[in-house]
Order: C-alpha cells, then sequence, then structure tokens
C-alpha cells in the first residue's frame, strides 16, 4: 500500500507514532546526557588528575554551577590544593586551567574582597596574616607564590590585561589597598 492510497487518519497516525518515537529518542538523549555531564568527585581522583580536570573541554562544557562545586570541593581539599600540582602541568593546561577557571576566580575574588572591607581591623590584619602565611607555604612547597603572582609561563602582561578588562575601578582600588596593607604587614613581621 503506497502512501497515496492510505486514508488521511492512517497518515495521520502513522505521522504521529513517528513523531513520538523521534521525541522520545531525543528526551532518552538527553536524559543520557545530562546524567553523564556532571563533574567527577575530586575526592575520588589523584591529585593531580583532579587538578588536570579542570583543563579539560569536559570541565569548560559543564554548567557554572557544577564547575563551581568541583572548584569548590578541590580548594577546600588541603591535602591537595591546585596550586601544588603546578610542576606537573604543561604550559598548555595551566593556560587552560586558567581560561576555564577565569570566571569562578573572578567572582571569588570580588566576594573576598567584598567581605574583607566589612570586616574589622583586627579580623583584617588576621585575615592577611592568614594570606601570607599560605603564601610562604606555598613557597616553600615549590608552588605558585600566592594569589595573583605571574603565570608560571610569564606571560604577566596578559593576565594584568585581563584584570583590567574584567575588573572595575572599585575593585582594582580595593585590590590595591589589599595588596599595600600586605606588604606593609609583611615588612613589620620580618
Amino acid at each position: 500500500m503506497n502512501w497515496k492510497n492510505k486514508t488521511r487518519k492512517t497518515k495521520f497516525i502513522q505521522l504521529s507514532t513517528v513523531i513520538i518515537l523521534t521525541l522520545l529518542i531525543l528526551a532518552a538523549g538527553l536524559v543520557v546526557f545530562s546524567k553523564n555531564h556532571h563533574a567527577p568527585d575530586p575526592k575520588k581522583m589523584t591529585p593531580l588528575a583532579a587538578t588536570k580536570y579542570l583543563a579539560t573541554k569536559d570541565f569548560a562544557s559543564l554548567p557554572e554551577a557544577e564547575q563551581a562545586g568541583y572548584l569548590s570541593k578541590l580548594q577546600g581539599d588541603k591535602n591537595f590544593p591546585p596550586m601544588l600540582q603546578d610542576r606537573e602541568l604543561s604550559d598548555a593546561e595551566k593556560n587552560s586551567i586558567r581560561r576555564n577557571t577565569a570566571r569562578l576566580m573572578h567572582k571569588q575574588m570580588k566576594k573576598r574582597i567584598s567581605e574583607f572591607f566589612t570586616m574589622s581591623p583586627e579580623e583584617q590584619n588576621k585575615t592577611i596574616d592568614n594570606m601570607i602565611n599560605d603564601m610562604k607555604k606555598r613557597r616553600l612547597a615549590g608552588g605558585a607564590g600566592g594569589p595573583g603572582g605571574p603565570p608560571p609561563n610569564g606571560n604577566r602582561d596578559a593576565m594584568m590585561q585581563n584584570m583590567l578588562e574584567n575588573s572595575s575601578s572599585t575593585e582594582r582600588a580595593q585590590m590595591n589597598e589589599i595588596h599595600k596593607r600586605i606588604q606593609q604587614r609583611m615588612q613589620n613581621r620580618q
């Protein structure tokens, strides 16, 4: 029986069946894709593998909330902060990590700066002391010197240009104030 000889009702039923099956297949594919598109648990990975995941296309394609959750878990584990894995990453991996995490890191930085300036002077000094201690620990461990330091491949100008383009004048003034206070506190502690 060819298409021309079929009744309207038969054509409608067959066409509806094809459309429904196509929609079901697409829905199933979407469910499978969304289930497999979650960040792995960094605590179930080696420190290096957990850090390298930040450089992958899989990480970059995650929703921002999923990226933030992964990064938060990774940063919250004091046994292997990403900075300490720096020497085992290629320059391409380091650049990918910077590119994939820049927006999240900027949001974290804005939040920390905002919180800092709502603290009492005593709390600010304690926070600065903690920052100095963390920088010293990273230097002793052979990692990067601290937040805001130049990228290991020496591309400081690009990093500074990106920071200028993605921050307001108020944020830059606040960062500058914190940096000055860190320097003063470091001199006072010597």
